[in-house]
């Protein structure tokens, strides 16, 4: 997982991108999670590091989507790959008595 803070660390890509030729890791294997409050957060410098980061070829998934504030069209504004929806929407699925 990675915040908000991480990403608007003018380093972070750079460590990122370290690690990953020092574990001869391909970049298409390495997938970040952020959370929903990292698309709240609207900073200029974490977009460019979601953007940098997804230029090399990492991918970004979205994890809890739907526990905080953030609707649907923050996703148009940031490069994610994944979303991960919250258990909590999911967890009564299949039980016609408790799925609305």
């Amino acid at each position: 997982n990675v915040s908000a803070v991480q990403l608007k660390s003018s380093g972070f890509a750079r460590a990122v991108i370290s690690a990953l030729a020092f574990s001869v890791v391909p970049a298409g294997q390495l997938e970040l999670e952020i959370t929903e409050t990292v698309l709240m957060d609207e900073s200029k410098a974490v977009l460019k590091t979601l953007r940098q980061l997804r230029e090399l070829g990492i991918r970004i998934a979205l994890d809890d989507f739907g526990t905080g504030y953030s609707s649907l069209g923050y996703l148009r504004r940031f490069p994610v790959d994944k979303i991960k929806i919250d258990r909590s929407f999911i967890r009564d699925m299949g039980n016609r008595d408790t799925a609305a």
